[in-house]
């Protein structure tokens, strides 16, 4: 199999115990399957050692790039930034608290030639507060399933690899929790291929989460109909207005 060129990013929020590790396993296993790669780090916002340590990064090696967001976006913002800043042909990305395991692109790189994305799916949930988390999770997949008619696995799961064109040829990423909802929606539409196989999912080594709070919930609430508006129906009624205005015109 022929090797391909690789971008490979990853958001990182509150995540200075773990970039060192992330960026390290990054090179390591890219260098090994890939013909050309980048590692970009999009700190979102931190206020501790985060942004010092991505940037010591990418003075130490020429192929990190380090990213900041002044202010904290969310997640859905960091990705749109990771997105929009790879170069390769493919790209891959996972979260910077190191819950999965890099080495598993491995196990992804032998369907590039077949399919447009390779999404994993965890085997297992590693969660700080594991029954919360695991109900609100399914939660979460169930609604969107419904919600987007979408049939996948585990959709938010931060594990996967894609060409370019997949986020390309997706017109429209809002900067929101349900961007990874948005990402299959987008590829499924657009015929991509899509392929799903199971990850490692592993505890987290240092802090802890901060996607389960009360603003987190009305925030996510707010952003799911943003995200139903966005994806479903604006475009239909952009289209409705404007053919009844040509009606109009046509009348004149």
């Amino acid at each position: 199999m022929q090797k391909p060129n690789i971008s490979f990013f990853f958001p990182a929020f509150y995540d200075e115990g773990t970039i060192i590790e992330m960026v390290e396993e990054a090179r390591e296993v890219l260098a090994e399957v890939t013909t050309n790669y980048e590692v970009i780090i999009v700190n979102d916002g931190s206020l501790d050692e985060t942004g010092d340590i991505a940037d010591q990064m990418s003075e130490k090696y020429p192929e990190v790039k380090a990213i900041h967001h002044q202010f904290n976006l969310g997640y859905g913002a960091a990705l749109k930034t990771g997105f929009a800043a790879c170069q390769y042909d493919w790209i891959f990305y996972t979260d910077g608290d190191h819950q999965f395991d890099i080495h598993e692109l491995k196990d992804l790189l032998p369907y590039i030639n077949d399919y447009d994305m390779i999404a994993g799916y965890r085997k297992t949930r590693a969660y700080d507060n594991k029954k919360i988390r695991s109900f609100t999770s399914s939660i979460y997949n169930i609604f969107i399933k419904l919600i987007f008619g979408l049939k996948y696995k585990d959709l938010d799961c931060a594990f996967k690899l894609m060409k370019r064109d997949v986020v390309r040829n997706s017109k429209d990423f809002i900067d929101s929790a349900f961007i990874c909802a948005i990402l299959f929606f987008e590829a499924k539409k657009n015929g991509h291929k899509i392929k799903q196989i199971p990850v490692s999912h592993y505890q987290r080594k240092y802090g802890s989460s901060s996607s389960f709070s009360f603003l987190f919930i009305i925030k996510s609430i707010v952003e799911l109909f943003e995200a139903i508006w966005n994806v479903k129906y604006r475009e239909k009624v952009y289209l409705k207005r404007q053919k009844t205005m040509l009606k109009k015109l046509d009348k004149k």
